[in-house]
């Protein structure tokens, strides 16, 4: 037990290492929980956290499928002449199946990937030392939550596949490799019926050993902002 203690503070302190060297060219996005249960369900949110801006959607045009869209994008300032040195985009599709069970439960399933292009800027006061990147991940996702009409809470784990195939630019320092990592989160809404404000937290963890790795997600990520719900196949809004 000891050893196991010993290896996971070897494990976070060699990821908190790596930040302070490299500003990470791959970032964990906010998970898309939507919580649906009805065919022609509908959701949406936008969000700012660590993760930068995350904007998500979803669809469910049968019963019991649903179909979703993740975008992000974060710009990380340097505190030096307040100059940019990470920039991350990232946009994703996803295909799931969902299911309710009792009176307040879900559970649902989704899978699916998406592309992702960072510029790094080691040096803010050198401008000519960029790298480019990108990146793609494949992603598989399950969840079950609690789901009234005031209060929704979620518990999801995406497990991802990220592969780093093409870096270039003017630095040496390039950004290559795969990284298998998994992402526990905790999502809570709270207001009625079509609108709620939600907060999400995460937690990421690679499978492989971080130091092959330069690029990481982050460790710790907090989203929050406000959640719409429709049904298409319905006159009154939920």
């Amino acid at each position: 037990m000891k050893q196991r203690l010993q290896n996971l503070g070897l494990l976070l302190l060699s990821v908190f290492i790596l930040f302070g060297c490299k500003p990470p060219a791959y970032v964990a996005n906010k998970l898309n929980t939507p919580m649906m249960t009805e065919k022609h369900d509908f959701t949406a949110d936008a969000g700012i956290g660590v993760s930068g801006l995350n904007v998500q959607a979803a669809y469910s045009p049968v019963k019991h499928m649903g179909i979703m869209a993740n975008f992000s994008t974060e710009s990380i300032l340097s505190k030096e002449n307040n100059s940019r040195y990470s920039k991350v985009d990232f946009g994703e599709l996803g295909l799931g199946y969902y299911m309710k069970f009792g009176r307040f439960f879900m559970f649902d399933l989704y899978g699916g990937g998406g592309m992702g292009w960072s510029k790094v800027i080691l040096d803010s006061t050198n401008r000519n030392d960029i790298t480019n990147v990108n990146y793609y991940r494949l992603f598989a996702q399950p969840s079950i939550a609690f789901t009234t009409n005031i209060f929704k809470l979620d518990l999801a784990c995406r497990v991802n596949y990220i592969n780093a195939y093409k870096s270039w630019g003017t630095s040496s320092n390039l950004y290559t490799g795969s990284l298998f990592c998994y992402e526990p989160a905790l999502t809570a809404k709270v207001g009625y019926k079509w609108i709620m404000v939600y907060l999400q937290w995460s937690y990421s963890l690679p499978f492989n050993n971080v130091t092959t790795v330069v690029y990481e997600p982050s460790p710790w990520n907090f989203t929050g902002g406000v959640s719409f719900s429709f049904n298409f196949g319905k006159k009154k809004i939920l």
